[in-house]
């Protein structure tokens, strides 16, 4: 699991639709401090950090 932000300019289901391709699940409730849950599975974590490096 990770927690991330969503950027200025985009939608949360912009984000959620860009990482359900790379086979990462967004959450879709948001959490207290203003993040999201990111399920990511150990085999696709390699490409949730390039992902992030991107944006």
């Amino acid at each position: 699991m990770a927690k991330i932000r969503i950027p200025v300019g985009y939608s949360k289901e912009e984000i959620a639709n860009q990482l359900a391709e790379l086979g990462i699940t967004l959450d879709g409730h948001q959490l207290a401090d203003g993040t999201y849950r990111a399920y990511v599975r150990k085999r696709n974590i390699n490409v949730f950090i390039m992902y992030l490096k991107k944006t």
